[in-house]
């Protein structure tokens, strides 16, 4: 199935689109805004864009402009109702912007335009995937290796920050391939094959042999790709695999990614609770829609991304973010956890600030 993104901060024209493109056999990702748009191409591929011009703090130019630096073969769609033309015509002449739509735009316009774009590309021998990568089959033939037994989890500890005992641990991908050889390198690989579900499946009964080693009582949080939340039945096929260690499982959904783009992520948020699973939002504060994030998944945890921490000690300012995510985790009854912890020091500030939980190579790096 052929992929496009949406970016518009208009909430109807969005939905609009989106049904029509949905509707024409397209899957869709959206995208309130530019940065949204950016953190989506850098984490998924794409057959089109259409792009909004106006969206600040970034334009629609810029953003297509990275749209042809990361992904080339890529459509790309410009709308808006007021141009600058100097900007756009030299966007045209680099060659970052395919086609230009006047808003508002019928639907069918839209879909005309993005279909006759696709169809030029077929026949000029420029097909998306081809372009991506070359060599496709033997991307998938060393995907497949991986999945069947060059993949292990490892495993970081979380510690209690008053007693510091070990509460629980995160599980971390790795590889034994010669070719992909980390994590990134397999998650890439599987998103541009279509088997972002299948690596899912290896993670998942990597995680329950490791349950099955550690002590009673500790948590273990896996790390869900915003794909793998898209398809709530094949999702819960996936979870009745971890049924039986339903209490000691905490899924992390990581605060970049864009859960609103993602179609029936919401029923299998629901499928999580309604088995006994509990949810983390990772990487708080790294992202472009923190707030949000909390407001819509509703986490048993809460992860501070590294940023934040780093150098707490000594800036006034962090620890005052912290405390106030302190007190919003007390309210709402998280637990508050933060990441990439590397000094004593930094160690006791967060104490101090109110985190339940610190993990970070102070207390222990990954290990297979």
């Amino acid at each position: 199935m052929l992929r496009g993104l949406v970016a518009d901060d208009d909430p109807e024209l969005r939905a609009a689109v989106e049904a029509a493109l949905v509707g024409a056999g397209f899957q869709v990702i959206l995208a309130e805004n530019g940065r949204q748009a950016i953190h989506a191409v850098r984490t998924m591929s794409f057959d089109f864009a259409v792009v909004d011009y106006w969206m600040p703090p970034l334009n629609g130019v810029e953003v297509l402009a990275t749209v042809r630096q990361l992904q080339p073969a890529c459509i790309s769609v410009l709308l808006s109702g007021q141009l600058d033309l100097p900007i756009v015509t030299e966007a045209v002449n680099r060659g970052d912007i395919s086609r230009i739509l006047p808003k508002p735009t019928d639907t069918r316009t839209l879909l005309r335009t993005i279909e006759d774009a696709l169809r030029v590309r077929r026949e000029q021998g420029q097909s998306y995937m081809a372009s991506l990568m070359a060599g496709k089959d033997q991307v998938r033939d060393a995907l497949g290796e991986c999945l069947a037994d060059k993949l292990d989890l490892a495993i970081q500890p979380f510690v209690h920050a008053l007693s510091r005992s070990v509460m629980g641990y995160e599980a971390l991908l790795r590889s034994r391939h010669g070719v992909l050889k980390g994590p990134l390198e397999v998650i890439e690989a599987a998103e541009r094959c279509g088997e972002v579900h299948r690596l899912g499946d290896a993670v998942f009964r990597l995680a329950g042999r490791r349950l099955e080693t550690m002590a009673a009582g500790l948590r273990l949080f896996i790390n869900l790709h915003p794909l793998e939340v898209g398809d709530a039945d094949v999702f819960g096929e996936r979870l009745a695999m971890l049924d039986g260690c339903h209490d000691r499982v905490v899924f992390e959904i990581t605060e970049r990614s864009d859960l609103a783009g993602v179609p029936g992520w919401d029923v299998s948020l629901a499928l999580i609770r309604s088995k006994g699973f509990q949810v983390a939002v990772d990487d708080l504060g790294a992202g472009y829609s923190s707030l949000s994030a909390l407001a819509t998944i509703k986490p048993d945890f809460l992860k501070v991304d590294m940023s934040i921490v780093r150098g707490v000690d000594v800036d006034g300012h962090k620890r005052q973010l912290l405390e106030l995510l302190a007190q919003f985790s007390r309210a709402t009854g998280a637990t508050l956890i933060a990441e990439g912890v590397e000094t004593p020091a930094e160690a006791d500030a967060l104490t101090a600030c109110g985190a339940h939980w610190l993990q970070g190579y102070l207390f222990g790096r990954p290990c297979v």
